[in-house]
């Protein structure tokens, strides 16, 4: 059965369009009471606006879930009053609210958000159900822990409706294209696959639909096991599993080390590696250096070399991750250095130049690479290369 979300807030100051894992989270949960997220619907604060969007979607779905993003209290305030004018009610203080709240008349409170607040309010009219969610309960909580038993049976009422199940198959390496050509035989009743790219990579979002919670959830893991085997070395994770998260664990399972010697990204591939708990296991140290004493002294990189070939060079990678690897005696040893700008390229080595070293005990690997984007863009994106060349080196 069909359900609708209105997103508040769009366009304001301080306010943002929901995030696709926002929007992931909130379809997997209404899949679980055999709803289908079939309309999103982003608004300002307009109230004749908004009053509008929420009519629309009250005429058309059974169930319309609306929130407020941005945390301003002005978007809470108006979305409530727009309900309420929508549902042909009176704003009413509600006895049960310690800050005595303005809610439509009739109004139920959902569960507690874990602090003794409550979540939102949900009404219902002539079969029809809209459910408010606050600021904390409309980033992604699970309906399920919000959604008070009688409303849950409300919406699990009905034939002939569709329970879904979904998952993000995280891959790198590959493009969208890349990806159709590769799944383009795959075929599953009632299933889809949809394609976002961003710096960490290509994401898959598969989904499945069954009329059992059950064989939704059978049919995605065919699903998911297929996409996996045929996207191969690219694929990386699922769901929020970063590319950090995969490479620690399967250092942690090979029971092997790795240091890191970084100039250009400043740090931050060890910092990615340190957020995961439990890095000690496989993290023995990381050194930034950014000058070309620090990387004579820190890594003995000669100084012929600097002069030579450059700070940002093939050698000077090479060499950086040797270095590191044998003053830490660590079985890797990763190499990073090139040129984030946005000023300090030439037309030889232009901004976005970026060397990396990867240095293991069959020998030593380096990668030219150039990437586009700002000094940030430029830095992740060297990061996330530096951490896939450590997994693919595990795997292989």
């Amino acid at each position: 059965m069909r359900a609708e979300a209105v997103i508040f807030g769009l366009g304001t100051p301080g306010g943002a369009e929901p995030s696709g894992g926002y929007m992931q989270a909130l379809s997997d949960s209404l899949g679980e009471f055999g709803l289908e997220l079939m309309a999103v619907s982003f608004v300002a604060p307009d109230e004749k606006e908004a009053e509008g969007a929420v009519r629309l979607a009250l005429s058309r779905s059974l169930l319309v879930v609306t929130s407020g993003m941005g945390g301003q209290e002005r978007i809470e305030e108006v979305s409530r009053k727009v309900l309420a004018r929508a549902l042909g009610k009176r704003l009413v203080l509600h006895p049960d609210l310690e800050d005595k709240a303005l809610l439509p008349k009739g109004a139920r409170l959902l569960t507690s958000d874990g602090h003794g607040r409550p979540s939102g309010f949900w009404l219902e009219r002539e079969g029809r159900y809209i459910v408010w969610l606050g600021e904390a309960a409309g980033r992604g909580s699970a309906l399920r822990d919000i959604i008070p038993p009688e409303l849950a049976r409300a919406l699990s009422r009905g034939r002939g409706r569709k329970f879904s199940a979904s998952r993000t198959m995280r891959c790198y390496g590959i493009t969208a294209e890349d990806a159709r050509r590769l799944l383009g035989d795959i075929s599953v009743p009632d299933g889809d696959i949809g394609f976002s790219s961003s710096l960490e990579g290509l994401d898959m979002a598969a989904s499945a639909r069954a009329d059992t919670r059950e064989k939704a959830q059978k049919l995605l893991l065919e699903l998911c096991a297929e996409i996996a085997r045929k996207a191969g070395d690219s694929f990386y994770g699922t769901d929020g599993e970063g590319m950090q998260d995969t490479v620690a664990r399967l250092l942690a399972e090979r029971h092997m080390t790795v240091a890191t010697a970084e100039s250009c990204t400043g740090g931050l591939v060890a910092k990615r590696l340190t957020d995961v708990a439990g890095s000690s296991v496989y993290m023995e140290r990381g050194v930034v250096t950014y000058s070309n004493r620090a990387k004579e002294e820190l890594l003995s990189v000669p100084d012929e070399t600097l002069i030579k070939h450059g700070a940002v060079s093939e050698e000077t990678a090479r060499l950086m991750a040797e270095g590191i690897r044998r003053n830490a005696d660590t079985d890797l040893g990763l190499g990073i250095t090139g040129i984030a700008g946005p000023g300090g390229g030439t037309a030889e080595k232009p901004v976005g130049l970026v060397y990396i070293g990867l240095a293991t005990p069959e020998g030593t690997v380096v990668r030219k690479l150039h990437f586009p984007g700002d000094r940030a863009a430029v830095r992740f994106a060297s990061s996330q290369m530096a951490l896939d060349m450590i997994r693919r080196y595990l795997i292989s």
